[in-house]
């Protein structure tokens, strides 16, 4: 079962030795917060790297003034096909050609579009990635007990390497569907596991 915000916060909060609350409050001051705030960068990071849960490719056609309306919980664009790699951002909720310098379109555009999600939308694995990694982070600034940080530097590459071996996995599953050669798409990703 995933994770709730105050769930990871106080997660964080006991593995860097503090008390855990009940609540999430505006003191921009308390342990809390702090953590709630790195929790929420850290989310956008890892979303960022496009996961295969929050990456989709789809066909966007442009409206009658030739514009391209992008979801509000976007968190980038790229093109996938032509080699349209790195040529659109978003701006305005509209999509914006950073090669042309336009947001005006004459057709749809192809697009390998990154999703944010709440924290508590996340899956499991990936939380932990997250809550992990904020965790040593703020161990290293509030609690300079070296023992117990690297006891939280061990979790975190556990974490990553779980994490970074189950969304190979999944990638993995999704080109063998994908793919008519699944085995020669795939020998890649095991290989980078060490598995081939």
């Amino acid at each position: 079962m995933a994770y709730t915000l105050i769930e990871a916060v106080n997660h964080v909060l006991v593995a860097g030795n503090e008390t855990p609350v009940t609540s999430l409050t505006l003191d921009s001051s308390s342990a809390a917060t702090l953590v709630s705030n790195m929790l929420d960068t850290h989310r956008r990071y890892v979303l960022g790297e496009g996961l295969q849960f929050n990456t989709r490719r789809s066909s966007f056609p442009q409206d009658i003034n030739g514009k391209i309306a992008v979801a509000g919980n976007t968190l980038s664009v790229d093109g996938w096909q032509n080699n349209a790699r790195n040529q659109y951002t978003i701006v305005n909720g509209l999509l914006y050609d950073v090669v042309k310098q336009s947001d005006v379109f004459t057709k749809g555009v192809d697009l390998a579009v990154i999703y944010d999600f709440p924290f508590k939308d996340i899956p499991i694995w990936v939380q932990y990635r997250i809550m992990t990694a904020v965790a040593v982070r703020f161990h290293v600034q509030f609690s300079p007990d070296q023992l117990h940080l690297q006891s939280l530097l061990q979790i975190e590459r556990d974490a990553l390497s779980r994490c970074n071996e189950k969304e190979l996995v999944s990638l993995d599953i999704d080109m063998v569907n994908k793919s008519s050669l699944g085995h020669v798409a795939t020998s890649g990703i095991f290989r980078r596991l060490g598995r081939m």
